[in-house]
């Protein structure tokens, strides 16, 4: 089937050179070409409306988790556990060794 003549454009379409079409292929009795333009428009809807089906069911797919976001997750355990074993470390008293005498009482 070839590609019917293009009524208005198909970007910015004009509802009213496309209803002074339709009058004037009705009035000149060319109902196959009325036919042909209405049969091809839905087709496009056809068309419009499977590539965007397509879009949404894209954005709404799951994605896996990403691998840098692991590693950074991993980098970020291993930071706060030697930050955790610094400040342990550090608020331990140190115990009085032996070797001073006697403690005082």
């Amino acid at each position: 089937m070839s590609q019917p003549a293009t009524i208005t454009s198909p970007h910015a379409p004009d509802v009213e050179d496309v209803r002074q079409w339709l009058e004037k292929m009705v009035k000149a009795m060319r109902l196959v070409e009325v036919v042909v333009a209405v049969v091809a428009l839905i087709t496009r809807m056809r068309d419009i409306n499977t590539e965007l089906t397509k879009r949404l069911g894209d954005l709404r797919r799951k994605r896996p988790r990403s691998e840098t976001l692991g590693r950074v997750e991993r980098q970020l355990a291993f930071m706060f556990a030697a930050i955790a074993d610094a400040t342990k470390s550090a608020a331990a008293p140190e115990s009085p060794s032996s070797s001073d005498g006697p403690a005082p009482g």
